[in-house]
Parts: C-alpha cells; structure tokens; sequence
C-alpha cells in the first residue's frame, strides 16, 4: 500500500503510521485441509473473512533490522506485526488471515488486502487466544 511506503521513508518516529490498518481473518474453504491452496498475489479479499483485528500502530508494528532479524529502533526495510486474536473473537476453524490497508475499516472486504496467507486449519474457541506474528522484508531495488 502507498500509505505504509510513506512510513518506511525513514521518518524517524520509531514506528510506522498510516498502513496497515486491520488484521483480516477467515474460515477459508474446508477443501484446504486436503488440499491447500497456492500462494496468491492477486487476492484481493480473504475466501471467508470471519473477524477483522485493529492493528495498535504503537505497538503491535516493530522495525527489525534485515540482516540479523533483532529490534530496531530506527526505521528498516523490515517489519514484524505482532497481534493478539482475544477471548471471543475469529472463533472458529481458521485458515487464513491477510494484511488490509488503504480505505480499509472493520467492515469485511473493505480496503486493500496487501497480503493474504492460508495455514493448516487451526480452532479456536471463544475461551482462547491466538498471537499471530508476521515478518515482512520489503526488497530495495538495486541492491
């Protein structure tokens, strides 16, 4: 999204702002468990968006330094999204999540989905909590 390339320009703050707004997850398609689907570039909503998940700017966002994976305190061409699914909240058989930036709100499908991930099917219930980490290396062109 062109809103989170602003915040990885080296602004200084220590934390990106303005991208990626929501953490999308979904049932998927129960055919998955057999056969997982391949990897899309082109998706541009979830299969079956259950659950949306604000992402804390603040604090959910870290920079981490790309040749050696430890926290930065300075902006990087590395991110890892760190977010806690609560008590009560995506319940159900799980089987994708994506990144949702742009216009994006906690209506499903709203935004622009930068990134969309399928897994082997995962439950979860009402009386559990799901920790979903993400590393992203954005590539610099001529290096």
């Amino acid at each position: 999204c062109r809103l989170f390339a602003g915040s990885l320009s080296g602004s200084g703050s220590g934390s990106p702002t303005n991208g990626f707004l929501y953490l999308a997850i979904g049932e998927g398609d129960a055919s998955w468990d057999l056969s997982p689907p391949n990897k899309s570039r082109t998706a541009t909503q979830l299969q079956s968006e259950i659950d949306r998940i604000l992402i804390n700017q603040e604090t959910d966002i870290a920079y981490l330094d790309p040749d050696d994976e430890t926290p930065s305190v300075i902006p990087t061409r590395m991110i890892e999204l760190t977010t806690l699914v609560d008590y009560n909240r995506a319940v159900g058989s799980l089987r994708e999540f994506g990144i949702v930036c742009g216009d994006a709100t906690a209506l499903a499908n709203s935004g622009k989905l930068f990134n969309w991930i399928s897994h082997a099917v995962r439950v979860k219930t009402a009386l559990s909590q799901l920790q979903l980490k993400v590393r992203i290396k954005f590539k610099v062109y001529g290096e």
